[in-house]
This record gives C-alpha cells, structure tokens and sequence, in this order.
C-alpha cells in the first residue's frame, strides 16, 4: 500500500489530513514522484481540501514541464485556487488552528478568467476597497521617484521613526509617501516629518490587519494617476536600507520590478514577496495595470462575514501579486504585456527580520 510518509492512505478520511500534509507538502512537492503520489491520493482526501491541494500539485508540475504543458498546468493551478476558496471556506472559518497556515492564501483564490473580469471592473473606474485622502497638500512632490509605505498608527508609531532615519542615512532618493489606516488626524507627525506626504484611508472592515499591506498599492494607483512620479517603491515600513537602493531602484527597466522564487511550492507564499515593489508607470500600461488588479483582488476577495480571529485572509496582496507575475512568465491572458524584472534576495536594496531570520527586537537591536 502506498504511503504518506508514515501515514497509510486510509487514514486520510479526515480533515487532520490537512496538518499531516501540510507539514510534509515541501517534501513531497520537491520531485516529480511526490507530485505523482499526491495526485494519486487527491480523492482519499476530504472533499473540500482537493481543490487547494490540486492547485498546489498543478503549480509545482510547471517545475517539470515547459511551453504550453508548463502554461496549461500555470492556469490549472489558478482554477483550482479559485475552486478552493469556496471549498475551503467552512473549513478555514471553524478551525483556529489554521491561523499561521499558507490555507489562508486561498481565501483570495483567482482564476485568470476572472482576474481578466477583475481588471475590466478596476479600468471602468470602479470605487477601491478604500478611500485615500491627501493630508498634506503644502508638501510639494521634491524626486521623481516615491517610496510608499502603509500602515496602521500602530506600526507606524512604532517603526517609522528609524525606517525615516535609515532611509535618509542610505542615502536612499524619493519622496516618502505614508498612508495610514484609520487616522484622521497627522497633523503631529506631519510637523514632525514636514518632507513627507500623508495620506489616510478609511478602511470598513473588521478583519483590517488583512488590508494593511494593500494600502501601498491602494497608494500606488494614485499616484500613477497623479502623474507626478516616474517611478514608484512600495515596501514594508519595519525595513533597513542598503547603500545599494538608488543604483538597484534605478536599474530596473520593466514594468515591476519584485522578489519572486520561481522554486516556490505556494505561490502567495514564498513566490511572489510584497515586502519591496518597484513599479516603472512611465514604460507602458503594466505598472498601472498591476497595481488596480491589486485592488480589484482584494476588493473581490474579502470576505466580511469571515472570523477575524488569525488574520484568516492574509495575503491578498501576495496573490494577486503571483498571480500577475506567473501570467507574464507563462504569457497567460490579461498579463501577457507586462514586463517583470525579478530582484534577487542577495541584490535587495532593503533588508527585513524575515530575511535574516531573525525576530523584530533582534533585527532592530543589530
């Protein structure tokens, strides 16, 4: 009888399946032989977890395929993700334990025929998941370059001051652009930092810890329209800089420029990484076009009567993120004409706790 492992077939009948193969999902997503036997087992598992993990088993099989059998597995992947965030639904909102799970990710799940339908409602002008509201008008756009940041006053109280001091010791160029979530009032930091742009976003949800990373790219599609800046950096605000930024910054000649691991297992974790977006408007439609299908994702995606509890919709951003850069490696669809430039960890012109593996305090204290 096959194994998983140590664990027999017919002991998968239950929904801790799910832990079992989670934990081993790197193991058996590494050769071809354990995607095999993952598919072999797909139907020994509970109904509602196949779609997820047939994703999984199609977006690794792209490792071992190439031309259309490598695009063709690329599209089946978003399908089944889509399938999951129904299935999975019930599944997600009754079990505490997935809170920390990559599962989550499927609570964004797309298709690329509807993220062609997603990008057709975001180009008619379609209202945003949230509303950005300019704080700051005196503060006169200095660079043609802007690096965004948003955050709650939260992470914002509690980073910003030496994300400033370091982008400024870096010698980093741009204006910094802050959106914060859920202030009305930054008339205080503003006469603080009075060479930054602020700005604020009303954000309606209960689970808004999910939201906050979107805010960058909510910020984004603004400032495009704005027109003022030839290029765009969105990033997380609890980051160090290195001397390398406006070299690096300024190299990229696509689109977007983002880390991405191609040898990810799941996409929206470990694929594509939010943390550092370069966005190049002035190159064509692509930089646009990325940032309101970010929007569109998550305005699509939430789900307003999910537990909060977790964070259980973490990652939206990040999947719409992979989704947008997997369709420009595999020529699919809507993203076929955008140009991806994929920054290396090694060449990242900013550094992270995650990066170094190391916690917060420990990161901040180095």
């Amino acid at each position: 009888m096959d194994q998983l492992g140590s664990l027999e077939v017919p002991s998968l009948k239950s929904y801790g399946a799910y832990l079992i193969l989670d934990s081993r999902l790197e193991g058996l997503t590494e050769s071809l032989s354990g995607l095999q036997l993952l598919q072999r087992h797909i139907r020994d598992l509970p109904v509602g977890l196949r779609p997820y993990f047939q994703g999984i088993i199609h977006y690794n099989l792209t490792r071992h395929a190439a031309g259309e059998e490598a695009k063709e597995n690329m599209r089946l992947a978003y399908e089944n993700f889509e399938l999951a965030r129904s299935s999975c639904y019930e599944f997600l909102n009754a079990n505490w334990f997935v809170r920390d799970s990559s599962i989550r990710g499927v609570n964004a799940g797309t298709s690329y025929e509807t993220a062609a339908s997603l990008l057709d409602w975001s180009f008619s002008g379609n209202a945003s998941f949230c509303d950005v509201v300019e704080k700051t008008p005196d503060c006169v756009p200095a660079s043609s370059r802007a690096h965004i940041v948003g955050c709650d006053q939260g992470y914002f109280d509690r980073y910003f001051e030496e994300f400033y001091k370091d982008f400024k010791a870096s010698g980093a160029i741009g204006d910094i652009v802050v959106l914060l979530a859920d202030v009305s009032d930054v008339s205080e930091v503003s006469s603080k930092y009075t060479d930054v742009r602020f700005f604020t976003a009303s954000l309606n949800v209960k689970d808004k810890k999910s939201m906050y990373t979107a805010l960058r790219f909510e910020m984004a599609k603004k400032l495009i329209q704005e027109g003022v800046y030839k290029q765009i950096v969105c990033s997380d605000v609890d980051v160090k800089f290195r001397e390398n930024y406006n070299s690096s910054v300024s190299a990229i000649k696509a689109d977007i420029g983002i880390m991405f691991n191609k040898a990810a297992r799941i996409p929206w974790r470990g694929g594509a990484d939010a943390k550092f977006v370069v966005l190049n408007p002035e190159l064509g439609g692509g930089a646009a076009k990325v940032v309101k299908f970010v929007s569109a994702l998550v305005s699509h995606a939430y789900r307003p009567k999910l537990t909060a509890l977790g964070n259980r919709q973490w990652w939206m951003d990040q999947f719409a993120l992979a989704l947008a850069v997997d369709g420009s490696r595999f020529g699919i669809d809507s993203f076929v004409d955008v140009s991806v430039h994929h920054i290396e960890r090694s060449d990242s012109p900013i550094v992270s706790a995650g990066m170094m593996g190391l916690s917060k305090e420990e990161f901040f204290k180095s």
